[in-house]
This record gives structure tokens, sequence and C-alpha cells, in this order.
């Protein structure tokens, strides 16, 4: 009665102003006018189901102003009338008795969604007031009505119909006995998953190749295996995330399978296919590849397991030899002395059988008196940070009184790593805090020592004038007198030129039969610029450089400078590539109005003073020519002192390792040597990063694959064992960051047993142990890497040994006691998954290496020299190595290598 009472009044003076309207759950928040008959109350009467019900009133159906600021939270299941005061913008609401207003509810037995296989369908039905409720319902996708089909009790199915999309669309309408109703959709997509699995083994390098199924559970692919440690794993999606067996499937050498999964059960089946010839011919050449005193004359010989007469087609140009090559089955070569240096004859060869098969070989041969003597291929390097390592006098830490730690003693652990934090700062490490440490780092194996540049920095604190940045020059690399030794380093007082101590620290370490390998800047000196009119102490001196006796003078004093190419330093007209504002020296010119000679004259005396080795800072920065001229004056100078294999490496920051091969290696002397990088990138962990992280393979053609490709070790345009290779440095973040400790270790293995010259930074010793000073962060700026280790650290290690010092220990012992794994040549045997196995030559002597940073195997050697060899594995819980004495008969020998571990056989 209530309701029709309110209806006939409105209907009695009816006028719609269409300016409020109701939003809510009733009309799904459209916008519904309400009605009004004086232009101040505007009321409507709505059904709210049991679906959180609530309303808002909207002036203009477009948000801009509604009331009121929450939404009106109403009963379920209950209808009302709402007025809205227009003046007032209060809202009521009442309660109309005795109305159902609720439609039914129908319920799928299934929920709607994407299945892998048909589905049986039921619905149900419910209301609040009706018992019995009907459903109707339709499946092409139109809207349900009283007349379409009853449904009540009906089973629907869903099946694989359509190709893509919805396979079953059921639309039900739900009405109860006073006419309330609601539609509901159901939509059913019945997909038939196409799984994948893929074989992953030596057959095809560890690639993903999908195999193949014809019922979804049974996946088969035919796989040929060479004789190189056959073995295989099956792999889900491609990404090692899921994949069987728990270790390798293995299987005979040479051999053909048909390999099935059953993807349910899990097992696998292998049938070999008879008669499938897959083996490529093996080459070898008489003498072996290496370092011979006198010429030598090489014959070649090739066996293949089924072709009785494979073919060899050879190069001796360095490139890669194909079919349309010189055939050369019956050929001599003649490897004579023909070079200075380098190798004389570098012999590649394609053994082709007659199926197809097919392997390329490279034997490279030095011919002449090979002189060993002084040879630092045989150093284990131990890379020092001079002022991060130890402070043996604190009497020279802040010498120009505003450059050492800003709170003293205090910071020398902290570990900020803001770019103007503590680090920025000396710490106190000298040539006393080196000296009285030797005995630590040759206990650790360590021969050689490369230390960061000496000459003197600016004299104070670095600020600059236009922007907050201050920090010191601790770490060598900003040169400001280059005739003397900066006072931080040595002891003698701060106007004293510091050769004496400098002197003192060399002999130190030819005492115990150690080298210095020191660090140079031949590109620039301090900054410039940025400091002049700075509060730095020095300001009125930034743009100044002392160097063989004079002093330089960017914008006052360089008598070279013509506005050409002329200068001492760089200008516009110069052409130069600066490095920030680090006042740079021109290399171009003429008649050396340069640099030059002056940076020969200059590097020439710390020969005079007994280095034994040099690396050499920003070498991208300079001419190829440059460096062809400095560094064989470098050697030269050396050969006048009696060192004939003074010893240089670059590090050549070019992004790219062809640019930095050519920056190093264009000089026809090439008496200079890379940093090696991987892919010059000094952003660890480089082109290695994802196989030592686990993600790839050794074989992943962006990893290894390149530093051994035509731009790399096979190019032959360089000594791969000259190589100084690392895991971190000093100017990005630490591999700790990155790697776990057993990936770590993995990875010195990879550096002390491949080629090239193992350099390690200073702390790799007290990584992942509880020592709190040192940083763990996947940052980048360069500070990260340069922690203080100290008195403190060094007596951690000392009364601890942690893992990572007994490591280093046992590798440094055991590279010093293998002349092959010093400076024999590599050949590669295997490279696939985790596994590695290699050939390191020197000729007279020889050692083969299995490792992985991974799952253990098996690898059986061929092709070995009879005889006594030493069989050696790591025991880096003693800090050693275990050795016992076996001897090879037939050519072979196999080994079991332990997971993240290795195996040597070292010809005796």
């Amino acid at each position: 009665m209530k309701k029709a009472i309110f209806v006939a009044l409105m209907a009695a003076s009816l006028t719609t102003q269409a300016s409020w309207y109701f939003r809510g759950t009733p009309n799904d928040w459209a916008a519904t006018a309400m009605e009004t008959t004086d232009d101040i109350n505007f009321c409507t009467q709505q059904s709210f189901a049991n679906l959180s019900p609530r309303f808002k009133i909207d002036h203009y159906a477009d948000w801009s102003e509604n009331y009121p600021s929450a939404d009106v939270l109403v009963t379920a299941d209950t209808s009302y009338d709402i007025c809205f005061n227009a003046s007032s913008k209060q809202i009521t609401k009442t309660i109309v008795d005795g109305v159902d207003n609720s439609a039914p509810i129908a319920t799928a037995s299934i929920a709607a969604g994407t299945y892998p296989s048909s589905q049986q369908i039921s619905l149900s039905v419910t209301d609040n007031q009706d018992s019995a409720p009907l459903l109707y319902c339709t499946t092409d996708g139109s809207a349900p009505t009283i007349l379409s089909q009853p449904c009540n009790s009906q089973t629907f199915s869903a099946a694989d119909i359509n190709e893509s999309g919805v396979d079953l669309a059921l639309n039900v309408l739900a009405v109860d006995a006073t006419g309330n109703s609601a539609v509901y959709a159901f939509d059913y997509t019945i997909a038939v998953i196409q799984d994948t699995w893929y074989f992953r083994g030596t057959a095809n390098n560890w690639a993903a190749t999908a195999m193949e199924t014809t019922d979804n559970i049974n996946y088969c692919t035919q796989q040929s295996f060479s004789d190189v440690a056959p073995r295989f794993k099956i792999d889900h999606y491609a990404d090692w995330s899921e994949n069987y067996p728990s270790a390798d499937v293995t299987v005979a050498a040479d051999t053909t399978y048909d390999i099935c999964f059953n993807a349910s059960s899990k097992q696998i089946t292998k049938s070999i296919v008879d008669g499938v010839d897959s083996s490529a011919p093996v080459a070898s050449a008489s003498p072996s590849a290496g370092s011979y005193s006198s010429a030598q004359q090489i014959t070649l010989t090739v066996s293949d397991n089924q072709d009785n007469a494979p073919l060899l087609y050879c190069t001796t140009d360095g490139t890669t030899p194909t079919i349309l090559s010189q055939a050369c089955n019956a050929q001599t070569f003649s490897a004579t002395d023909i070079n200075e240096s380098g190798f004389d004859l570098t012999l590649k060869v394609l053994a082709l059988d007659a199926l197809g098969n097919n392997a390329i070989y490279s034997f490279n041969y030095s011919i002449g008196v090979q002189t060993v003597s002084n040879d630092f291929r045989e150093e284990n390097v131990y890379f020092i940070m001079t002022d991060r390592f130890a402070d043996g006098d604190t009497s020279n830490n802040n010498i120009w009184g505003d450059e050492y730690l800003p709170n003293g003693e205090a910071d020398k652990y902290n570990t900020n790593t803001s770019k103007t934090g503590p680090l920025s700062y000396y710490h106190g490490g000298d040539f006393k805090g080196i000296m009285n440490n030797l005995d630590y780092i040759q206990e650790m194996g360590f021969t050689a020592i490369w230390i960061t540049p000496v000459v003197k920095q600016p004299e104070g604190r670095r600020f600059n004038a236009n922007d907050p940045y201050e920090a010191s020059a601790f770490h060598g690399y900003w040169g400001y007198d280059f005739d003397q030794i900066d006072p931080h380093l040595h002891s003698s007082g701060k106007y004293n030129d510091g050769w004496n101590d400098f002197d003192a620290l060399v002999e130190a370490l030819h005492a115990r039969g150690m080298k210095l390998m020191l660090d140079i800047v031949v590109n620039h000196g301090q900054p410039g610029a940025s400091v002049v009119g700075s509060k730095s102490k020095w300001a009125d001196r930034a743009l100044e450089i002392i160097m063989d006796g004079q002093t330089w003078n960017w914008e006052s004093n360089d008598p070279y400078m013509d506005g050409a190419l002329n200068g001492f330093f760089s200008y516009a007209s110069t052409g130069n590539t600066w490095l920030i504002d680090l006042l740079d020296f021109n290399e171009h010119g003429d008649n050396d109005q340069n640099a030059t000679k002056h940076l020969i004259n200059v590097y020439s005396r710390f020969i005079d003073h007994g280095v034994d080795a040099f690396r050499i800072d920003t070498v991208s920065y300079m001419s190829a020519a440059f460096w062809e001229r400095f560094t064989l004056a470098m050697d030269e100078h050396a050969r006048s002192k009696g060192n004939d294999n003074f010893y240089m490496c670059g590090e050549a920051w070019t992004g790219d390792r062809a640019s930095a091969v050519d920056l190093i290696y264009n000089g026809a002397g090439k008496k200079f040597h890379m940093l090696d990088l991987h892919g010059s990138s000094m952003d660890f962990p480089g082109w290695m990063g994802k196989a030592f992280k686990g993600e790839a393979g050794f074989e992943d053609d962006n990893g290894y694959a390149r530093i051994a490709g035509v731009n790399g070790d096979a190019s032959g345009i360089y000594d791969p064992t000259y190589l100084a290779t690392f895991v971190d440095n000093h100017d990005v973040t630490r591999a700790n960051g990155i790697l776990s400790e057993t990936q770590y270790m993995n990875n010195l293995n990879f550096v002390y047993l491949f080629r090239g010259l193992p350099i390690v930074y200073y702390g790799t010793e007290i990584l992942y142990s509880s020592w709190p000073h040192y940083i763990t962060t996947t940052e980048k700026e360069d500070v990260v890497a340069r922690w203080m280790l100290g008195s403190e650290g060094i007596n951690y290690v000392k009364n601890n040994q942690p893992s990572m010092y007994k490591h280093l220990k046992m590798l440094n012992s055991l590279r010093s006691s293998s002349e092959a794994l010093q400076k024999g040549q590599q050949t590669d045997l295997l490279i696939a998954g985790d596994h590695a196995v290699i050939k390191r030559d020197l000729g007279g002597a020889v050692a083969y290496v299995a490792m992985t940073k991974g799952s253990a195997f098996n690898y059986t050697f061929t092709g070995l020299s009879n005889g006594a060899y030493r069989l050696i594995t790591p025991d880096t819980a003693n800090a050693t190595y275990n050795e016992q004495s076996i001897t090879v008969e037939n050519g072979r020998y196999s080994v079991s290598v332990a997971s993240n571990a290795f195996v040597v056989l070292d010809k005796k």
C-alpha cells in the first residue's frame, strides 16, 4: 500500500528534470534520471541485490559532481525509496516492505574457464523465496528468454571444437515465481595443450632440439654422438628448470640413437640405429704444436672410424680452411724462425670423411731460442690497490691535511658505498704495508704483485668548482708530478721524491724471487678545468703537469702547441679523446712536438729502478701507432737492462674484442699483450658471466665461443698464453655480489687452468668469510670494489684461513708446478654445458685438463703419449692438491671429475 501511494503521488504531479541521477549496484552504476516535482527533491525506487549494495547521486551523469564523498551502503536484497535534496545535498532512503526483488542465482558445476580436456557441465539454481526457480539456456551466443530451452536438469558438453576462442558459450536465464530474473554467462575454452620436450646433449652441443610426438606422451628424436664424452639429458622448457634424469645419460661413442622420453613416467629409452656414421676424422701433427729451438718439418696424419682415406685441406695464412683450400694429405710443412715473436707457422687443417663429417684443427709453431728466464707467464699475480691493502706508516696518511678519511681511523672500515663517502678518500695503505706482508702474499703462492700507479698525485682533496663532488687521488690514476713517487706511499716525507723507498720495495720483492708489475697511466694526468676556481688547495695548479724535468700548463705553458696537431696536451685541434676532464696527453703531431718522448723517458726510469712488468691503463684513448712506438721503446730499454722478457699488458676497455686486439696487436713488434677483459668490457662478468652464474654452458655463443673464436684466440694474431686474465678488478663491483662461493671458485679454476696469466684482486682470499668489512653488492660504482683489507683483514685470514684463501693457495701451488699450465698452447677438446676439456701443450711439456662448473662427469683422453703422468685433483679443504703417478698405455686414459672440480694429467 505504501508503494502504491508513493507512486500515485509521483504520478499526480510528474515533472521530469533529468539533472540528478542515481548510480549504484542496482543499475550497474549507469546513470538513471531521478524524478522531481519541485526541482529540489529528486527521488527514485531501487532494488538492491546481495553483491556489496551501495550507491551515489550524480549531478550531470559524468561524475564531475556527485554525493556523498563515499558510497552510501544499504542492506542486501532490499528495495528502497531514495530521495536527494539538491539544496542541502542530504539523502534519505526508506525501505519498501514486502517486496521480493531478488533474482535467482545460477551456478555451473564446472567454473567457466580454459581447460586442457573436455568437460561436462551441469547447472544449479537457488532463490531467496522460490524453491523451484526456472532456467532457460542458449549455446549459440544469443541472449536467453523464457522461450529458450528449459535446462534445469540438462548436462552440457564442452569439447575442443574451435581452433581458437570459446568452445562453449552457455548463457542462462534464471527466473523465479515473482518474475525476478538474471542472465548468467558461462564460457568454456578447451585447449588441448601441445607440450614440448627438448633433447640436449653433446650431439647438438647442448642446444635445445625439440622432440617429436604423436600422442603428447612419448617424445622422440634421432641423434648421432661423436667420441667426445657422449651424453645427454631431456629438458622440458629449454631452460633447464625441469630436466631428466638427474645425471647425464651416457651413450656409446660414434653411435646414432633413436631416443624416446615418456612425459608421464619420465622414462628414457634409447635404441642404436645401425650403420650411421657421425664421427669426424681425427687429424694430428708430428711434431706436435709448440715452441722449438730449431726449424721443424711437420707432417700430418688423419684417421677415421670408417673412411680409410679421409681428406685434409690446409691453410698457413691464418684463414679457415675449406674444401677449396690446398689438399694436404701428403704435404710436409716447414716451420722456421721467420718472425721476431709470436707464431712462425699457423697451420689450420680441415679433415673430411666420405660422408661429410668434418672437423678443423689448428697447429701453431714458434721457432728459435725460447728464453724462459724472466718469462712473466710463470707468475701468479696478486693485484694490490696500494692505499687499500695495509697501512705500514701512519705518518703519511694525511700529509696535505684534508685528503685522508674525514672521520679518521673510525672510518677505515666504513663500507658506505656513496661516491663521495669514506671510500673516496685515502685509507693509509703504503709501501711499508706491502713489505710488512710479503710473507702473507707469498704464503698464498703468489709470485708477483701488481700495484696501482705510484707517481705523485694532486696535493690534497679534490673539490669541483661547479658541483658538490669531492674525493682524493688515493687510487693513483690522477698523476700530477710524473718525476716523483707519491708521498702517501713512501716514508721519506712529503717533499722527498720517494725513489729510495720505491727501490726498497723492488729490492724486497726481488730478494724473495718475486716480481713487480707496475700500473702506469700514459693517456692522462690530474683533473683540470673542473677544479679551477674551486677550494682545492691545488686549484691554481689544476692545469699543470710536471714530467721529464719540465713543468707544463695546458693554458699557459705548452711550447709545442701550434693550433694544429702539435702540443704536449690535447686540444680541439689535435683530435684526441678526453677521459672526462683529466688532462690529456697528445701523441699526434710532427717531430715529437707532443708528449710521446717525455712519456717514454718517464717510464723508462721505472725500468731503470727494476720494475719487471707494466700494466697500462686506458689504452683505448690513444692510437695503435702510439702504442707500437711506446711499447717497443719500453721493450728495447728493458733489453738494454738485461730483461729480454719485459711484460706489458693493456686495459683496452673498448666494448668489443676486435677493437681491443687491433689497438694492442697492430704494431709489428707485438711486445704488448691484452688484459683479457672477456669482450673488452671491464663490467664483470662480461662474456663469461652467464656461464659461471649457471645460466649458460661453456659453449654459449656469446661466452667462451667468442673469446676463442675468429676475433679472439683462433685469429692467430696473438699468443693467448700471454693474455692477463682475472675474475674481477678495481673498476666495477666484485664478483662475490654476483656469484656464489662455489661459482667463484669455478671461475678461478677457469682462470688458472685455461691459457693466460692469472691475476687475483687483493682481498679475494677473505670473500664469503664471516669477516664483516668486505662489501657484497651488485652496485657498479668503482668504490664498492675498493674496501680496506688492512691489518685486521690480513690477520683474520692468517688466523682463520677461509675457504677462498685455501682455494687460491691450492691453485697457485698447482700452476707453479706445471710449465704446461703456465705457458702451454691450448687446444679445446670438449666445450659443452658445465664441462670443459682442454690440452695445454708446450712441446716438451703437456697437460690435459678436464673441469666442470657443475655436474660430475667421466672423460676418456685419447691420443696421449704413453708414459708417466701426474694425476692431479683439488683438495681445497687442505689448501693443496692430490697427486698420484699413473702410466698411460695405448694412448688413452679415463678420468672421473667430481662436481665443481677438475682433473689434470701432467706429463712427467
